[in-house]
C-alpha cells in the first residue's frame, strides 16, 4: 500500500545472482520509526508526518517524480472542500514531470485560491508568477510576459514599495521581454528591479548583481558603451569586494573590463 514503511531485513546473493531483500512491515508503535517522524516534522517545519510531508522532503532531495507519486496519493485522501487543497495543487505543478501537467496543477491552484481570497491576493500573484515561468519555459513568451504582468500589478497594488517580491516581478517581465527582443522594455524594468533590490535587498545580493551585469550586456548591445561601461564597472567592484581573486565570475567580468579598458 502506497505510504507503508519497510525495514530492511537482510539482503543476498543466491546462486543464480539474484539479489533477495528481505523486508519487515514497520509498526505504527517502533520505538525508531517514531524518531525519524518527529526528525521528519522539525525539518519540514509541519505538524504532520503524512504523504503530503513526505513528498515534501522527497521534493527537497530532488526526487520530483517520487515526489509527484505522493502528492498525487495525498490529494485522493482530501475531500474537495480541503482548506489547503489548492497548495497541494500547487506542490504537484511545482514537481510536475512537463509543462501540461505543470500547467494544469498551477491552473487548479490559481482558481481555487482566487475564489478563497481574491482576485488580487498576494499569493495569487506567486501561482501566477509561476505559470508564466513555465510558459517561459515552453518559449510561449508572450504569454509569459502576461502573466508576469499580472503578478507585477498585484504587487506593486498591495506590496511596500522596494519590496522584494516586487524586484522578483520586475526581473520575470525582463526575461520576456527579453526573448521577444523588445530590450528597451527589457531594461526599464531591470531599472525598477534595481531599485527595488536596493531597498529591500544587500547591494551585493546575487539577484542585484546579476541585474546591474544584464544592463551592461544589454547597453553593450545597444552600443551604448557608456552605460554598458557603467554598470560593468559596478559589478567588477563588487566582485572585487567580495569573490576570492580566482573565481570564474570575477576572471570574466575582469576580462570584460579589460575590453573597456576599465581594469
Amino acid at each position: 500500500m502506497t505510504g507503508s514503511i519497510f525495514r530492511i531485513k537482510d539482503i543476498n546473493l543466491d546462486e543464480d545472482g539474484i539479489w533477495n531483500i528481505r523486508l519487515s512491515l514497520c509498526s505504527n508503535n517502533d520505538q525508531q520509526l517514531q524518531s525519524l517522524f518527529e526528525h521528519m516534522k522539525r525539518q519540514s517545519g509541519s505538524g504532520g508526518t503524512n504523504l503530503y510531508c513526505f513528498a515534501g522532503i522527497l521534493h527537497d532531495m530532488g526526487k520530483l517524480n517520487q515526489a509527484e507519486i505522493y502528492y498525487k496519493s495525498y490529494l485522493k485522501q482530501l475531500t474537495g472542500n480541503h482548506s489547503h487543497i489548492s497548495e497541494y495543487y500547487h506542490a504537484l505543478g511545482i514537481v510536475a514531470s512537463d509543462h501540461t501537467k505543470a500547467i494544469e496543477s498551477y491552473g487548479k491552484a490559481l482558481t481555487i485560491w482566487k475564489k478563497t481570497y481574491g482576485e488580487e491576493h498576494t499569493d495569487v500573484a506567486m501561482r501566477l508568477d509561476n505559470m508564466g515561468n513555465v510558459y517561459q519555459d515552453e518559449k510561449k513568451y508572450s504569454k509569459a510576459l502576461e502573466y508576469h504582468k499580472k503578478a507585477l500589478q498585484i504587487r506593486e497594488k498591495h506590496l511596500p514599495v522596494g519590496h522584494s517580491d516586487v524586484g522578483v516581478s520586475h526581473n520575470n517581465a525582463v526575461n520576456a521581454y527579453v526573448c521577444l527582443d523588445e530590450n528597451d522594455s527589457a531594461l526599464k524594468h531591470y531599472e525598477l528591479a534595481l531599485k527595488a533590490n536596493n531597498k529591500s535587498l544587500h547591494s551585493c545580493h546575487a539577484h542585484a548583481i546579476m541585474t546591474m551585469e544584464n544592463m551592461g550586456s544589454i547597453y553593450e548591445d545597444q552600443c551604448n558603451y557608456g552605460k554598458a561601461q557603467y554598470y560593468y564597472r559596478e559589478t567588477g567592484n563588487i566582485f572585487r569586494r567580495t569573490l576570492p581573486a580566482n573565481y570564474s565570475d570575477l576572471r570574466n567580468m575582469e576580462k570584460i573590463l579589460l575590453v573597456f579598458h576599465l581594469d
